[in-house]
């Protein structure tokens, strides 16, 4: 069990934070981008490749197992097309602009806990 599941206070502030985050139009945009990216079969079937792709090259090398040009050719296939496509452009940026948001909020979060108050932007810095 966690300190937050045990701590309604605390848990019903992080569930209203959430909910006014995924209300912001920034937030929306990203996930619009992502959704409209993965809608598409043809996108969605290349997208699970290129993670199992990824996943058996990371898993081969991890385990010293020499890759194959099979590996490499198929890497280098998709990621050509990935790099062809506007929409997979969209998707991948608004991806990355999330994990930027989300690496923000972290830091804001965890500097606001330890000095007891929300931090400054020149303490953010």
């Amino acid at each position: 069990m966690s300190f937050i599941t045990e701590n309604s206070q605390l848990k019903e502030k992080l569930q209203s934070f959430a909910k006014e985050l995924n209300n912001t139009s920034i937030i929306a945009e990203m996930h619009q981008k992502m959704d409209d990216f993965l809608a598409d079969k043809k996108n969605n079937e290349l997208y699970e490749r290129m993670k199992n792709c990824e996943e058996n090259i990371v898993l081969k090398q991890n385990n010293g197992i020499e890759l194959t040009q099979e590996d490499l050719d198929e890497y280098k296939e998709i990621h050509t097309w990935l790099n062809s496509s506007p929409q997979a452009e969209d998707f991948f940026s608004a991806q990355e602009a999330l994990l930027n948001i989300q690496d923000e909020i972290n830091a804001y979060v965890s500097l606001a806990i330890q000095m007891g108050e929300a931090p400054t932007d020149d303490e953010l810095a």
